[in-house]
């Protein structure tokens, strides 16, 4: 499994799962499997490991395979996984405030709405069980298409007015949805390119949109 992250982890977060020259294991399923992390760049590599076999656990990979065993890694892995991924956010100041705002104003917790795909934060209206807002990390030259730039960074997708939407997209703040329906949502980098109090708004907008 290999999980793109749109920021490399801090080196505080890399010390304390115990990564040396970009490797870490962690012991699974009472010592008889071991988790083996290796980071490189900007993307985190899992491979679960049968340490009595010595070999890599081939159905850790299979989406279909089921049974007691491979339930019980699976939990571990996203567990551990999770917690990776949430030190992420505290690693960039503009995802912490973004949650922080979240969590304060409509008492929504980040969540990852995705099991493919772990390192997406996702955003829910409760009463309707919808997304209102999703960070994800792209390589820069999918949003802006004209860019020759190839690296990753987070980008927040919002729900808005297709009017507002067409009247907003600049291809500098703001771009067409990436992943999803550019009638109705929006790209915005979260790179300090977009003020905090513009930011927020905007979240508040997709907010009400979406609990329509």
């Amino acid at each position: 499994m290999k999980i793109k992250l749109g920021q490399p982890l801090s080196q505080a977060t890399l010390a304390e799962w115990g990564f040396e020259n970009g490797q870490a294991r962690h012991v699974l399923a009472k010592g008889e499997f071991e988790l083996r992390m290796t980071m490189s760049d900007q993307e985190l590599e899992l491979v679960v490991y049968d340490l009595a076999m010595e070999e890599p656990y081939t159905l850790f990979e299979v989406a279909s395979a089921s049974g007691a065993l491979v339930t019980a890694l699976r939990q571990q892995v996203d567990d551990i996984l999770n917690r990776i991924l949430g030190q992420q956010i505290q690693d960039n100041p503009l995802v912490e405030a973004l949650v922080e705002y979240v969590a304060t104003t409509y008492e929504v917790a980040p969540a990852h709405p995705f099991k493919r795909h772990p390192e997406i934060i996702g955003f829910k209206v409760p009463e309707v069980d919808k997304l209102f807002g999703i960070i994800l990390p792209v390589n820069y030259c999918q949003i802006d298409k004209a860019s020759s730039r190839n690296d990753q960074v987070l980008v927040l997708n919002l729900k808005g007015k297709p009017d507002q939407i067409l009247g907003r997209i600049d291809n500098d703040r703001y771009f067409p949805a990436y992943h999803m329906n550019k009638k109705y949502w929006i790209s915005i980098p979260l790179d300090g390119r977009v003020e905090d109090d513009l930011l927020f708004g905007l979240v508040a907008k997709s907010w009400a949109l979406t609990k329509k």
